[in-house]
């Protein structure tokens, strides 16, 4: 064999991998998992009533901003992203959605081995985390978190 036969050959292989790649990321048992895992969450944050999942899009996005805030919750835990950066995400939030993120949610990403930042003013929730940094006068210092002074039902 020459060198253009071995380069066919290794085209069309990859070529074929390729498109079952595709194939299983479309299959209807992908898109069943993904609209199972998307109702679930969507269940979790309370919005199952106003959005729902209609082959494998949102039914809308016309959503008050604390909605909207949860529908991009749902979307960052489909992505299975390694690291969340959340920027006081919780501030637009019922208390009980405020509740739901900081002591269900943020352990689930923890037990699931992703690397969680939440910035926040909320104090009341600091004990939840593995460190606590304070920023003052420009730089970062590390606090130290005793139980919280007010109880959060949990």
């Amino acid at each position: 064999m020459d060198i253009n036969t071995l380069r066919s050959i290794s085209t069309v292989a990859a070529l074929v991998a390729f498109l079952g790649i595709v194939w299983w990321a479309w299959s209807k048992s992908r898109k069943s998992d993904f609209e199972q895992a998307a109702n679930r969450y969507l269940k979790l944050l309370q919005i199952d009533h106003k959005v729902t999942v209609q082959a494998g899009k949102f039914s809308t996005t016309d959503l008050s901003q604390g909605q909207r805030k949860r529908l991009a919750l749902v979307v960052a835990y489909l992505e299975d992203r390694p690291i969340y950066i959340f920027d006081e995400w919780a501030a637009d939030q019922d208390p009980d959605y405020k509740r739901v993120f900081y002591s269900e949610l943020l352990p689930d990403l923890k037990a699931r081995g992703k690397a969680v930042v939440v910035v926040t003013h909320d104090d009341r929730y600091f004990h939840l985390g593995d460190r606590v940094l304070v920023l003052e006068d420009g730089r970062a210092r590390p606090r130290a978190v005793a139980a919280p002074a007010i109880a959060v039902q949990t």
